[in-house]
């Protein structure tokens, strides 16, 4: 892959906030949708966020897949990258399937009953634990490693 710039050698760490943001602040109105009995507004707003956040989502995924590709690491540096691959790859697909089904409850249109509402919730939040551990896994390549820092 094609150097972005001479400070940063691929997309991926530029991308990958843009998912990460749009997917919690989208899981944080739905819960304040709950708490305040506004969920029908609030789970419209947090519909648009996971889309948007989830198609931000694959091209992460896509950009990491090529970052991995370009790094020469083996050993247990391999499997720590391996590892974080995989914890991605694990929650977009998770993301997608989530997506899909907020698309097909929103094209009901019909009021959500309360047990339905909590418990799109509660998959939203499996989802942005999956998050945490990609990121936490990301930030150790970065931290302890140094992958894709530029020392000179």
């Amino acid at each position: 892959m094609e150097e972005t710039s001479n400070w940063i050698p691929n997309a991926h760490p530029i991308l990958v906030h843009f998912p990460i943001a749009l997917l919690f602040v989208a899981i944080a109105i739905e819960l304040t949708g709950l708490l305040f009995k506004k969920y029908q507004q609030a789970s419209f707003i947090a519909d648009i966020l996971i889309w948007i956040g989830t198609v931000f989502g694959i091209f992460t995924v896509i950009s990491g897949l090529q970052a991995a590709d370009s790094l020469n690491v083996a050993g247990e540096i391999k499997n720590e990258v391996d590892s974080h691959s995989l914890t991605g790859k694990i929650t977009i697909a998770f993301f997608i399937l989530y997506s899909v089904v907020r698309f097909f409850r929103y094209r009901k249109r019909e009021k959500i009953k309360p047990a339905v509402m909590i418990s799109i919730f509660l998959l939203g939040c499996i989802g942005l634990f999956g998050i945490y551990k990609t990121g936490d896994k990301g930030a150790k390549l970065v931290y302890k490693y140094g992958i894709g820092l530029n020392k000179k």
